[in-house]
């Protein structure tokens, strides 16, 4: 306990400085206090106005306040200082009561350390306890789980010895095994009829997709997505559709455009083409994205020639009035299986879109191909201006 003017001038004598004097000296030295001023204070016996005392606890009671805080003292140790504003008399004091942190905090110091090693006991006692109990409990369970496994192994008809002596015991891990083996009974009929149904669904689930993300897919991808900078995409519309269902027998309509459809594979797969069937007897073929070919432009002008040949020939033999609507573009391509639930193999990118466009421009029996395909087949084929613009990639030809 000490005073302090509001020159920060120590106001009272050191208990420290009458117990031990050269310890005083020492901590004066160590907090930077001139070794002059040190000698004048050793010399005259007392602190008092030569000891500065410029601690955070001193400024805010010189200012008024009155608190208790956890601050540095004039020796530079972390302690608990009270301190108060003493006014009398026109003196502007102040009063600081303080107690190193160390000594005030040891009791909880120790309680905590008790505390700690008490619980780090009881943590092992408990756990060797529960390893105990937990290996009596879980021996049923066990057998239970070694019989069930034992099914799965070895696909038996008849449940394993464990699976039977378990079931015949009357407590709840009997009642557990009962039901296991009642469901081991049903399980043979029931694993044929499911493998049957998962074969006819994944015949049903591949059907639209590639052959290469079929195989990829049965090898256990599940994103699987292909990614070209470069590859050529056709649309194909054949309208008049409508009307050739109307005026002939379903039946037979079916089977005829069965036929059409087939032929058209045939053609996609001998000119190297994925081709998809769309909604509304639309077709999309995409060449040098599952296998890159330099002559992707070429393949899918050749593919788009021989569906309009296919589509004119069965007209003349069915007396039909199909037309054929065409459009191509290059660029680049992704292709993708879309969905966790219910999937498919989806395509997207501009080239997919200009492709679309320009087959949307394409008059009957025409095929329509951009800018960016003519300058890669103008050789190889006879091409006819159609004045039509797509977008800001040029004016489309046909061919």
């Amino acid at each position: 306990t000490y005073l302090v003017g509001a020159d920060r001038l120590r106001r009272s004598q050191a208990r420290r400085l009458l117990e031990d004097p050269e310890g005083y000296r020492t901590t004066l030295l160590a907090a930077g206090v001139a070794p002059a001023q040190v000698d004048i204070i050793m010399r005259q016996g007392t602190p008092l106005l030569r000891q500065s005392m410029q601690t955070e606890a001193t400024a805010a009671a010189i200012a008024g306040t009155t608190d208790t805080r956890l601050v540095t003292d004039y020796r530079g140790e972390r302690v608990i200082s009270a301190f108060t504003p003493l006014r009398l008399d026109g003196l502007s004091w102040a009063l600081i009561v303080e107690i190193d942190a160390a000594e005030a905090f040891a009791p909880l110091t120790v309680f905590t350390r008790n505390l700690i090693i008490a619980i780090a006991i009881l943590v092992v006692l408990i756990t060797f306890l529960a390893i105990i109990l937990a290996s009596i409990f879980m021996q049923p369970l066990l057998r239970l789980i070694a019989g069930t496994q034992q099914l799965s192994v070895s696909k038996a008809r008849e449940p394993s010895p464990a699976l039977t002596n378990l079931a015949n015991a009357s407590d709840e891990f009997g009642e557990l095994a009962r039901t296991f083996t009642e469901l081991h009974e049903t399980m043979g009929t029931q694993l044929g009829r499911v493998e049957a149904q998962n074969q006819e669904y994944l015949s049903l689930l591949f059907s639209n997709l590639p052959d290469s993300v079929v195989e990829r897919f049965r090898g256990g991808e599940r994103r699987i997505i292909e990614q070209v900078a470069r590859a050529t995409v056709l649309f194909v519309r054949l309208s008049d559709y409508a009307a050739m269902m109307t005026d002939a027998d379903a039946e037979e309509t079916t089977t005829l455009l069965n036929e059409l459809d087939d032929a058209f594979y045939e053609a996609a797969e001998r000119h190297d083409l994925v081709l998809f069937r769309l909604i509304g007897q639309q077709y999309v073929a995409v060449c040098g994205l599952i296998s890159q070919r330099l002559d992707h432009a070429r393949r899918a002008v050749d593919l788009a020639m021989s569906m309009r040949n296919i589509v004119n020939n069965f007209n003349l033999t069915n007396d039909s009035t199909l037309t054929f609507h065409a459009g191509i573009d290059s660029g680049s391509i992704v292709g993708g299986i879309i969905g966790n639930h219910t999937f498919s193999y989806d395509l997207w990118g501009n080239a997919l879109h200009i492709a679309q466009e320009t087959k949307n421009r394409a008059t009957a029996n025409e095929i329509l191909v951009t800018q960016d395909v003519y300058q890669q087949v103008q050789t190889l084929y006879t091409f006819t201006a159609t004045h039509q613009s797509v977008r800001q990639f040029g004016e489309t030809l046909a061919v």
